[in-house]
């Protein structure tokens, strides 16, 4: 008797081809655009961070002790800081200097503090331990708009990437600012206290 061997066929059939060849068209295609992908995202990661560093928020408490240059000193609520004056709410009324004629600002630094965050408004607590003194930066660097709870830092042309990173890791913490200096050259260097928000 003649034994005849049977293999099966190995083509495959056509509702398994289509696939195959779509995988074997999207490999140089695919790694080619992941190719041009990659670098794109590792070029946005150091402009997101600076535009982070452009808009740090720092809390602003309500009573603020201006130091005039020339000698005394005003005591009220900041509303207003431009690169070039500063206006001080006295009661009813408010008062607009230069900032030129200012050598410094002290800032009230209550035991408890409310500040409306991006988290809704939150109750602050000091943290113990030292201020933390920033070198001064240009005055236009600081931003603050009238009645706000809050101020708006650019770090960019003092804190590298990973300094700020450093400084901001922890989300519960909420820096307060506690003393501006007001250079001869017109720059400002800031003392911040951390606070920790309360549940």
């Amino acid at each position: 008797m003649r034994h005849t061997n049977i293999q099966p066929a190995l083509t495959p059939s056509r509702p398994l081809l289509l696939p195959l060849m779509l995988v074997a068209l999207w490999l140089p295609v695919g790694s080619a655009a992941l190719a041009i992908w990659r670098p794109a995202v590792v070029q946005a990661r150091p402009a997101a961070a600076a535009a982070s560093r452009q808009a740090w928020t720092v809390a602003l408490p309500a009573t603020a002790t201006v130091r005039l240059r020339q000698g005394g000193s005003l005591s009220g609520r900041l509303l207003k800081l431009t690169a070039t004056s500063i206006t001080l709410a006295m009661g009813p009324q408010s008062r607009t200097l230069a900032l030129a004629d200012v050598s410094g600002i002290d800032f009230a630094q209550p035991n408890d503090l409310w500040v409306t965050l991006p988290q809704g408004r939150r109750q602050l607590r000091p943290i113990r331990g030292l201020s933390l003194p920033l070198d001064p930066l240009p005055s236009a660097a600081i931003r603050l708009d009238r009645g706000s709870e809050t101020a708006v830092v650019d770090l960019t042309p003092v804190f590298s990437e990973a300094q700020f990173a450093k400084l901001t890791r922890n989300p519960e913490v909420v820096h307060v600012l506690k003393r501006l200096e007001v250079t001869p050259e017109g720059n400002i260097g800031l003392w911040v206290r951390p606070y920790g928000m309360l549940p």
